[in-house]
């Protein structure tokens, strides 16, 4: 007869979603002749559908007094680039450009150390050391 108290954790049971199967109860009581709350069944009975631009959706949607965007295809743009800017590298570009001039580097070094060791040894080359020649042009100046 007497039940004790049970503790509920309100937390619990405001949070907990109750879902609503029916579009009566969906709609609080209020009938519905079409969905969506329009005087006509079908979007196209809708006054202005097959206006230009209106047929894709989200298209017709002006915020505020903005004039209508236009697409980059279209042939009324004017599109306008600013002179000032440069051209900015991506991170790939630059990683190439680096790669590039150290394997152009790495093979200048290489060459001059071959030249200066292997073809000097070389006594068919007839090999002169250009930096020497150089030393002695700039201190005969």
């Amino acid at each position: 007869a007497d039940q004790p108290a049970r503790e509920v954790d309100i937390s619990t049971e405001m949070n907990r979603k109750a879902r609503t199967l029916d579009l009566r109860s969906q709609r609080n009581g209020i009938g519905c002749k079409s969905l969506g709350d329009k005087a006509y069944r079908h979007p196209e009975y809708d006054s202005g559908f097959h206006s230009a631009g209106n047929l894709v959706v989200g298209s017709s949607f002006i915020r505020g007094h903005f004039k209508k965007t236009e697409p980059r295809n279209s042939t009324s743009v004017q599109l306008v680039t600013d002179g000032s800017r440069r051209s900015v590298k991506s991170y790939e570009e630059k990683m190439r450009e680096a790669h590039l001039m150290e394997a152009q580097r790495e093979v200048q070094q290489l060459t001059r150390d071959w030249e200066s060791h292997t073809l000097k040894d070389c006594e068919e080359a007839k090999w002169e050391d250009a930096s020497d020649d150089e030393d002695g042009a700039a201190q005969g100046s």
